[in-house]
């Protein structure tokens, strides 16, 4: 049994919910079709996403967990441009993926395409990990450089498991949100243990 191509290609057509030509629920549908039934969700489905949300997070959690340092060093105003270098990144990312994915997808196919965004952000999320504790303290200019390709490859993570998820039924983006917003609740929940000790 030959594997099915994901997406169905549209020389093929697609099948209903992705079902055997040999099932009684086969109904093949048109290229043209405006509405694809979602893909069939798995039970471990949900907490995949939460845990994708929850790594390319973390990362901004660790930086934005040395404000005290970052505020003795170099200000108080350093944690805004810290902030800046890290969310400014996003808007011109989309506007980028907006352009170029549906191309990419469609040379590559979106299986690959999507797995080779995810290695990529992943990879270089690593290495500002790795780059950050050897930064000295007084070079600001590499910790907001730093700060910058760690948005840019959060951003470029966020919006492929979006549109991974949106394949599915709405609960796979209500899982990813909630992985989104993991790793902030675990540091208020650090933080209140500190202050009880």
């Amino acid at each position: 049994m030959t594997a099915e191509p994901w997406p169905p290609s549209a020389e093929q057509g697609s099948y209903s919910r992705y079902s055997s030509p040999s099932s009684s629920s086969y109904s093949p549908t048109t290229p043209s079709s405006k509405h694809k039934p979602p893909l069939t969700p798995t039970p471990t489905l949900g907490p995949c996403f939460l845990l994708l949300a929850l790594a390319y997070m973390s990362s901004w959690t660790v930086m934005g967990s040395f404000v005290s340092y970052f505020k003795q060093h170099h200000g108080p105003d350093f944690f805004v441009k810290l902030n800046g270098a890290y969310y400014l990144p996003g808007l011109p990312l989309v506007l980028l993926q907006q352009h170029y994915d549906s191309a990419l997808d469609a040379r590559f196919g979106s299986r690959a395409a999507y797995l080779a965004r995810n290695l990529l952000a992943f990879f270089m999320l690593t290495l500002v990990l790795l780059r950050l504790p050897s930064v000295p303290a007084s070079e600001a200019a590499i910790l907001l450089g730093l700060a910058s390709v760690m948005g840019t490859f959060s951003w470029l993570a966020h919006g492929t498991a979006s549109t991974v998820a949106s394949m599915f039924p709405p609960a796979a983006l209500a899982w990813l949100q909630t992985g989104f917003r993991m790793p902030e609740l675990y540091s208020l929940g650090e933080c209140n243990v500190k202050v009880s000790k």
